[in-house]
């Protein structure tokens, strides 16, 4: 008996570069497909729901992009679920699929290439807004019945990026609408991805000044058209309700309809809520850098007008700042940090709330000119129950002995943080005291005038002043506040004069060297005072992350790449917390804290627990250079960064301190894909895709809170922060190692300033 042995044809497991190259080769077309399926399917809908919901450009954006990455995801799954079982069928299986695939990516791209069939396939409306005409992409018949209507030129939208159709579709209109007659205006938009500045001007332009009749287009006459059509209606509505003698320069304008406009300096101006008319003319269509907010977005009152202001500003790209004060929750920190915040934004530019008497507009004001904590008129017209309070200081009110109750009902709720009490004490003078600490607020008790009473009340609180000796000390000590802020003003060298605080905010650091360079070097360098004030503080902060970070190193044994990274992350984020609230002064002068004290441990050496947090075993034998190096390569991205990007150079110091300090932990615990970067001295140095991942989503984080707490609204700073936090991973995966504190710094506050000034 004989066996006949039969065999069947196995699959032979492919190589990971062939499995590489079938999942591409299947992810091109399923993505293309798929892709077209979702703009006009998902995207579509989305769209059309936002627009008429009012969402908002910004949520419109976000909502779409979301929509795209779930596109991206799935679509190459499924190519992933395909190459799988294409990897375990035979090679007739995986050709049959392939060449079903191009047919359908085929069919596909016939479609985009041919209008006719797509605009008839979906529902297309054309319309009319004074001299435009909008509606999907025109072909011959429809540009010759153009022309005969009267039509000079066409606007196209469509934009060569958007390949392999719209290159064609543009090339195939250029020659058409030259054999029309009529001319061709070129204005490319890319929905979603892109603020489309320079079209959007160039359409405002046409419809300002133009006088010729244009058809606008994209393709299907949809998104890019809807877009500019919202445009043209706004400007077109504006012209037929101005004069021609309009000026939009809030310098000539006294009054808006609501109240009055108040200049607090040179190009810094206070306007109520503007009308429609007024919005358009002063903060759209004016001169304006910035528009600032005051509005509560937890007053259901307030909600609908800064979503109304939102919606036109972005449609125009005007810069705009949320900065909420709640009269309900009035905070006067919260006021004060916001009147210097606006200090450092470019000029002109619009500070509102929305009547000229409210508390936000009062509260701003007297911060922005007094640079105090303020207690506004609004919030104290109610009286006491022992009678009227009255104001004498921007942060300094006086009135009759508070009932228990009232330390905390009536002053804590309206600002006031510390009492200060006036004469003798008497019995009821130690109730009172543990009442107002209870509050809790600041006792302060002086027995007659003196020059540290009005010190304590110069500054800090704000001030609720009582006692029997009040009325014949009150006359003298509001005499004396009015005349401190006078002399001070005087006697300062440590605030930038007006013009260089304009140069800093807009950017024109290095032109403020060029041009007036006494000026600006007494801006940005550390006074005397700033030293006196800030040196010892800064000192004791530096030497508790040293302390910290020798200390988990050698006595609790944790890796360098930690410890270095922890230091790393705590001077960064401090810096940047510093610049935000204090200045670039006060930056510098704690740079030369940290920098010494980092030079003192290279100069101990071997052993010192500081320095064996910072040195790296991998760096041998040249661990003290690559100290030194990110200590220049870090001073050196904070100058460049000031000397170009100013406004933004506190979001490189956060992505580096956040992004950077995740990255080489991450990398040492979990990366797994490496690759080499440029050396430096010989050293070989490696980096993987997950402590990448880990800058990236860091520097993200760090410049959204930072931006946040700069006053950008929610939506911008998500998005600006992903830019941030992308840029700075980018930079940093190919810098030569030790320089990455220098690339991160300028990349991310570059790409702030080119997204968000």
């Amino acid at each position: 008996m004989s066996t006949t042995l039969i065999t069947v044809d196995q699959p032979r497991e492919r190589s990971k570069l062939a499995c590489w190259a079938t999942f591409f080769a299947v992810w091109g077309p399923i993505g293309f497909v798929t892709g077209s399926m979702t703009l006009l399917g998902p995207v579509r809908w989305f769209t059309e729901r936002a627009r008429s919901a009012e969402w908002g450009d910004g949520v419109e954006n976000v909502g779409v992009m979301a929509i795209i990455g779930l596109f991206v995801v799935g679509s190459a799954l499924l190519s992933w679920v395909i190459t799988r079982r294409l990897g375990s069928s035979g090679m007739h299986a995986t050709v049959a699929t392939l060449v079903c695939l191009v047919l359908v990516t085929g069919a596909t791209m016939w479609l985009w290439m041919t209008p006719a069939v797509m605009i008839g396939l979906q529902t297309t409306q054309v319309s009319e807004v004074s001299r435009f005409t909008f509606g999907p992409y025109p072909d011959a018949d429809r540009l010759a019945t153009l022309r005969d209507e009267g039509y000079t030129g066409v606007i196209s939208l469509l934009h060569p990026a958007v390949v392999p159709f719209e290159p064609k579709l543009l090339a195939d209109e250029r020659a058409a609408i030259a054999e029309a007659g009529l001319e061709l205006i070129h204005t490319p938009m890319l929905p979603w991805v892109s603020d489309n500045v320079d079209s959007l001007a160039k359409i405002k332009s046409l419809a300002t000044s133009g006088t010729g009749r244009y058809y606008v287009h994209c393709y299907l006459g949809r998104d890019r058209v809807g877009v500019v059509r919202n445009l043209v209606e706004r400007i077109t509505k504006q012209a037929q309700t101005d004069t021609a003698e309009t000026a939009y320069s809030l310098g000539k304008k006294e009054a808006f309809e609501r109240g009055p406009i108040v200049e607090l300096e040179p190009g810094v101006f206070v306007t109520p809520f503007p009308t429609d008319e007024e919005l358009f003319a002063f903060y759209l269509a004016g001169e304006l850098e910035h528009v600032v907010s005051l509005l509560d977005p937890d007053n259901p009152e307030d909600r609908p007008w800064i979503e109304k202001e939102e919606q036109a500003l972005a449609d125009f790209e005007v810069p705009y700042s949320a900065l909420p004060v709640s009269w309900q929750r009035y905070d006067p920190q919260v006021v004060l940090a916001a009147a210097r915040r606006v200090k450092q934004l470019p000029r002109p530019l619009a500070v509102h709330a929305f009547l000229p008497n409210s508390t936000a507009t009062q509260a701003f004001q007297l911060a922005y000119e007094s640079d105090l904590p303020p207690l506004p008129p609004e919030l104290f017209r109610e009286p006491m129950g022992g009678g009227q309070v009255e104001l004498i200081g921007a942060n300094v009110a006086t009135g009759p002995r508070p009932d228990g109750p009232e330390f905390g009902t009536y002053l804590h709720r309206r600002g006031v943080r510390g009492i200060v009490y006036l004469g003798e004490r008497r019995a009821d003078t130690d109730v009172d005291r543990e009442i107002a600490r209870s509050v809790p607020l600041e006792w302060q008790a002086f027995e007659e005038y003196s020059t540290e009473l009005v010190g304590t009340l110069a500054q800090g609180g704000p001030w609720y002043v009582y006692g029997p000796a009040l009325e014949g000390l009150q006359a003298r000590i509001a005499q004396a506040l009015r005349e401190g802020p006078q002399r001070q003003a005087q006697a300062s060298t440590v605030a930038p004069a007006p013009g260089v605080a304009h140069a800093l905010s807009a950017g024109s650091l290095l032109m403020g060297f060029m041009t007036d360079p006494a000026a600006t070097y007494a801006a940005v360098v550390p006074s005397v005072g700033v030293l006196a004030a800030l040196s010892v503080a800064f000192l004791f902060y530096g030497l508790f992350a040293a302390t910290l970070a020798g200390w988990l190193r050698v006595t609790k044994g944790v890796k360098t790449s930690y410890t270095r990274k922890i230091f790393h992350f705590l001077i960064f984020t401090m810096a940047g917390a510093i610049q935000l609230t204090l200045g670039l002064p006060s930056v510098m002068l704690f740079g030369i804290v940290i920098t010494s004290c980092v030079m003192f441990a290279v100069w101990r050496g071997d052993g010192f627990a500081f320095y064996e947090s910072m040195a790296r075993d991998s760096d041998r034998p040249r661990r003290s250079l690559f100290i030194l190096v990110p200590m220049v390569t870090t001073a050196a991205g904070g100058l460049l960064s000031n000397l170009l990007f100013p406004q933004f150079a506190f979001i490189g110091y956060l992505v580096c301190g956040w992004g950077d300090a995740l990255g080489e932990p991450v990398g040492a615990r979990w990366g797994r894909h490496d690759y080499r970067v440029p050396s430096l001295a010989g050293v070989p140095a490696h980096r993987t895709l997950e402590g990448s991942l880990a800058v990236f989503t860091g520097g993200s984080v760090a410049a959204m809170a930072g931006l946040l707490a700069f006053g950008m609204p929610a939506i911008t700073a998500l998005m600006g922060g992903l830019a941030c936090g992308l840029f700075g991973a980018a930079v940093e995966a190919f810098s030569n190692h030790g320089l990455d504190n220098f690339t991160i710094q300028v990349a991310s506050s570059a790409a702030a300033f080119l997204l968000l000034a």
